[in-house]
């Protein structure tokens, strides 16, 4: 990975952006090496069981920060809710896009993440800040 030659390899954060500090990308790294291992001892590799319980991959995302700033969510496929959090006070309206329902709002207060349930066959959410923006807001999905 660019990331591990340092200056020697044009000092690349790659495959991870430095924005986002899960690494899900890099954290691959073991299991594409260990699958390579077995096609090359056996010529194949067999599909491994779907687990009881989904984990998302999606890296969670922050929303757009500023007085009235909107974020489109586009949803991943199987995503049942989305949780939203900031360390600080803030004041967020939700528009899960299902028809005849009213926009969700949330007041973030720093502890627990609201959460707001995905309606079926809904695929994408419009966040809407409603205060003056100035802080972080994650959004992270859940199966």
């Amino acid at each position: 990975m660019h990331n591990m030659g340092g200056a020697a390899w044009g000092s690349h954060s790659c495959p991870d952006a430095t924005k986002h500090p899960n690494h899900t990308r890099s954290r691959a790294r073991a299991e594409i090496v260990r699958r390579a291992k077995i096609i090359r001892q056996h010529g194949q590799y067999a599909a491994l069981p779907t687990p009881a319980s989904t984990t998302i991959l999606e890296d969670s995302m922050l929303l757009n920060k500023g007085q009235d700033a909107i974020t489109p969510i586009a949803l991943p496929d199987g995503i049942k809710m989305v949780r939203f959090f900031s360390n600080q006070p803030a004041r967020l309206a939700v528009d899960t896009r299902e028809k005849d329902k009213p926009v969700i709002k949330l007041n973030l207060t720093g502890g627990l993440a609201a959460t707001v349930q995905v309606p079926d066959n809904i695929h994408a959410f419009i966040a809407h800040r409603l205060d003056a923006g100035t802080n972080d807001i994650s959004v992270a999905f859940g199966t």
